[in-house]
């Protein structure tokens, strides 16, 4: 495909005005580092590139972070290459990276820079995540013959204006990539009207920052399963001091519709567990504490399971996880995925602000059920008493939780392809 005027254009203004566009440090100027950051824009590197392959990832500003690096985190894994994470802007950059992966600000989308960047880095493959299309960096990666990937993308409103005024230089970028990979039909749709092939766009769904499956000891959840069997249980997990009073309203509102329920309380803090214990008992509770080597009999009806490391035993036995640290202050919430993974539907208050995105998308779905006050969550609790109501939304909870191990299985066979394509070229 020929170059097109438009396209011409950009590539000669940024030729030209590579030299003095360089030069504008006011974006690092706040930062301590800014010389440093004002070099990897220049691509002037001063340390040796490591030896063996490596894959340049781009993640554009508005990227799942968290979930790109566990991508990363596998492609490293065998410590047989290397990869080179490039974001945006200095802030984007993840806290704690995996052994293998080098980060560096991206570099200024001039041809001269974009050269000195891939004669240096010399990528194998190169995997853009997001909805950015920097021209001299897809073209340099074409003439390089370095095969280009696009994962997540994401064209929302903005980007898709960004680029309705140039439809044939946009189509000629989109054509550089060997493959599209996006997590929604409207983003599909918007890759095909900007001009990408469709046989080459799949629609998978985001990555998703997975949580592995939280290990409990299978002889005590055997134990406890058959001790627990005909009774119906409810598990809030890390309650904090201002929900304690909230979640015992709920368990009184709700036990009166099923008077054998049980509830097992996590505290967010183990210690206040004997404290707990007398607070419950103070108010009439059947109350039996872990930590004491206490189990649930038939007479308890509040277990505080204040004892390190058994989140996996708990949420396995429950079939309806509260997160806590969602009702009262500070708020914030603890991953949904985790009982999710394990087949536990999840109820959650309004304050869920550390794990915004994943809630609110399991709230749509009819995978997890958000309310707001004690009385609501006792309705709620008493509610998913009913066994096919809690199974049906574990169930979407689960698919939900597991669908960013397909899109990640998929994005890893994909790199690996075109790595193999990279060797060859």
């Amino acid at each position: 495909m020929a170059v097109t005027p438009g396209l011409w254009l950009y590539l000669q203004a940024a030729r030209y005005a590579g030299p003095s566009a360089t030069r504008r440090r006011k974006e690092l100027a706040r930062h301590a580092e800014a010389d440093a950051l004002f070099r990897q824009r220049n691509a002037e590197e001063t340390e040796a590139r490591p030896e063996g392959p490596l894959i340049w990832v781009h993640a554009a500003p508005g990227s799942r972070l968290p979930a790109l690096v566990q991508l990363i985190a596998r492609l490293t894994a065998s410590g047989e290459r290397h990869v080179l994470l490039t974001t945006s802007l200095p802030d984007q950059v993840p806290g704690q990276l995996p052994a293998g992966v080098i980060w560096r600000l991206r570099p200024v989308d001039t041809p001269a820079v974009i050269d000195r960047f891939l004669t240096f880095w010399r990528p194998a493959a190169a995997v853009f995540a997001g909805s950015e299309l920097w021209p001299s960096a897809i073209e340099g990666c074409h003439g390089a013959g370095v095969p280009l990937l696009m994962i997540d993308a994401h064209f929302p409103r903005e980007a898709r204006r960004r680029w309705r005024w140039a439809p044939f230089a946009a189509r000629r970028l989109l054509s550089r990539f060997t493959h599209l990979l996006t997590g929604s039909a409207d983003d599909a749709q918007a890759l095909q009207l900007l001009g990408a092939d469709p046989g080459r766009i799949e629609t998978l769904g985001f990555l998703e920052e997975s949580t592995p499956a939280l290990p409990c000891n299978e002889a005590e959840r055997d134990e406890l399963a058959t001790l627990l069997a005909a009774r119906p249980v409810w598990l809030a997990a890390g309650a904090c001091s201002g929900e304690i009073p909230m979640i015992e309203t709920a368990h009184r509102q709700a036990a009166r519709q099923s008077h054998r329920l049980l509830m097992v309380c996590v505290p967010n803090l183990l210690e206040k567990g004997p404290a707990l214990r007398d607070r419950f008992n103070r108010l009439g509770w059947g109350v039996a504490l872990r930590s004491e080597g206490e189990e649930p009999e038939e007479e308890t009806q509040i277990y505080i399971a204040d004892t390190e490391g058994e989140m996996g035993l708990w949420y396995r036995l429950a079939p309806i996880t509260f997160i806590g640290n969602t009702l009262a202050e500070p708020g914030g919430g603890h991953d949904p995925y985790e009982p999710a993974a394990l087949g536990s539907a999840v109820v959650h208050g309004p304050k869920v602000q550390r794990h915004e995105a994943i809630f609110s998308r399991m709230d749509l779905a009819g995978a997890a059920r958000r309310v707001a006050t004690a009385a609501a969550l006792g309705e709620t609790v008493a509610e998913l008493m009913a066994p096919d109501k809690a199974a049906e939304m574990a169930h979407r909870a689960w698919e939900i939780s597991s669908q960013g191990a397909e899109v990640s299985d998929r994005a890893m066979a994909l790199i690996e392809e075109a790595m193999r394509i990279g060797a060859r070229a």
